[in-house]
């Protein structure tokens, strides 16, 4: 008598294929480690004009005024608005820094702002002069070392002053 056929049947638990997908996954991620450098956006940033400068090249204090500042300006601007709308004459529409600083609007909150000119503000920051021009929509400021002569751009440039921009939006996708 013959005994039967004896199979050894191997249990279909996945670990072969297991194994497959562990090392796609992990030759994936070497992979994309090794080239990831080769991907990286570089930025220089746009180009300043000898009479500007970034923001983020400032001193941290210098940063903080010209932030309150730009978000003073929209007060600034709503507030001669309103005043224009109430039926006053341009040149008397801007609030003086004393009301700015009654409305504790950094940094005229601060004291030792002055208005030369409608719609035009000087004051002293961190051993600077920073004049800011709510003319523009856009606020335009500018940092001196020394109060300027005029409040003209050519005055503001040959003070010297320089105007401080921030980089504006990426047109193109970063990485």
């Amino acid at each position: 008598m013959r005994r039967g056929h004896t199979q050894i049947v191997v249990p279909d638990n996945g670990v072969a294929e297991g194994r497959y997908v562990g090392l796609a996954i992990g030759g994936i991620l070497a992979l994309s480690a090794l080239l990831l450098p080769f991907h990286q956006a570089h930025h220089k940033g746009p180009a300043l004009a000898s009479h500007q400068v970034a923001l983020d090249s400032l001193d941290s204090q210098v940063q903080v005024a010209v932030t309150d500042l730009r978000l003073t300006h929209e007060e600034i601007r709503d507030w001669h608005q309103d005043n224009l709308d109430e039926g006053r004459v341009d040149a008397e529409a801007w609030p003086p820094p004393a009301e700015l600083a009654e409305a504790f609007l950094p940094p005229f909150d601060g004291g030792q702002w002055h208005s030369p000119a409608p719609g035009r503000y000087l004051g002293p920051i961190a051993g600077h002069t920073l004049v800011i021009d709510s003319r523009a929509a856009p606020a335009e400021i500018w940092l001196c070392d020394a109060p300027p002569a005029g409040l003209a751009d050519t005055d503001l440039i040959t003070a010297p002053c320089h105007q401080v921009v921030t980089p504006g939006p990426q047109t193109h996708k970063d990485h």
